[in-house]
């Protein structure tokens, strides 16, 4: 894999794929959602070229991507947390982010602000400060002699479709494409709540029910669910 620039910038699918799930700034599970499937568990891929899923707390997942980089043989890793979502019978990942940083280097753009009869509007509405992590800014209380408004914090999650092949020997993750998406924004297609910021692709704001549908309304959807990455567990030899 040419890998190494990709590895550090890139979202989990885009390493393998060329192309990137869609953020999200709300998760795609409920507590009811969530499952715990204990045969996710371990090495998918060679240790160094592969996934690695152990258990994170009650019921979620601590992932480990490495990858090596053929120009330098070096391996990197990336650390992600997931949860495991069942939905009508279809499973997805919900990932977040583990290492991404907030990039203080980032010049922060000019936030506009414009009263209405409607209340106080801000543009932008949402701000990137690094892979994986935004801020969100919300509309407060105006008066006569002052705007308010309050910035959120939030890290993007990113959603795969699960699929289990092989009696359980293959894995595969297909993401929940941002090129879709944004195509079917485009083309009045998709009517679901999402901000859209200059030279980037659209950012899920939508809550968790309505994220929720738009993945069951398009789980076998090929252009929609993209990306496939397929992993194999390695031989017992091979971990050694």
């Amino acid at each position: 894999m040419k890998l190494l620039k990709l590895l550090l910038a890139l979202p989990l699918a885009l390493l393998l794929t060329g192309c990137a799930p869609v953020d999200s700034l709300n998760p795609l599970y409920t507590s009811k959602d969530v499952v715990f499937d204990e045969t996710l568990l371990g090495q998918w891929g060679s240790p160094g070229d592969g996934l690695d899923f152990a258990k994170q707390g009650v019921n979620g997942y601590r992932i480990v991507l490495s990858a090596k980089d053929d120009d330098t043989g070096q391996t990197i890793t990336l650390v992600f947390d997931a949860h495991l979502v069942e939905l009508q019978g279809h499973c997805f990942l919900d990932v977040t982010w583990k290492q991404s940083a907030v990039d203080e280097s980032q010049a922060l753009p000019e936030v506009h602000l414009t009263r209405t009869k409607g209340g106080l509007e801000i543009d932008p509405r949402l701000v990137s400060v690094g892979e994986g992590n935004y801020l969100e800014l919300i509309p407060g209380e105006s008066d006569v002699d002052q705007d308010r408004f309050s910035v959120r914090f939030r890290q993007a999650h990113e959603f795969f479709k699960v699929v289990v092949e092989d009696q359980g020997r293959t894995l595969k993750l297909l993401q929940l494409d941002d090129s879709w998406i944004d195509s079917q924004i485009r083309d009045g297609q998709l009517a679901i709540d999402h901000e859209v910021m200059e030279g980037r692709s659209a950012v899920l704001t939508a809550g968790t029910p309505a994220l929720q549908q738009l993945v069951l309304d398009h789980v076998d959807d090929d252009d929609a669910f993209r990306g496939e990455m397929v992993l194999t567990r390695p031989e017992p030899e091979a971990l050694k």
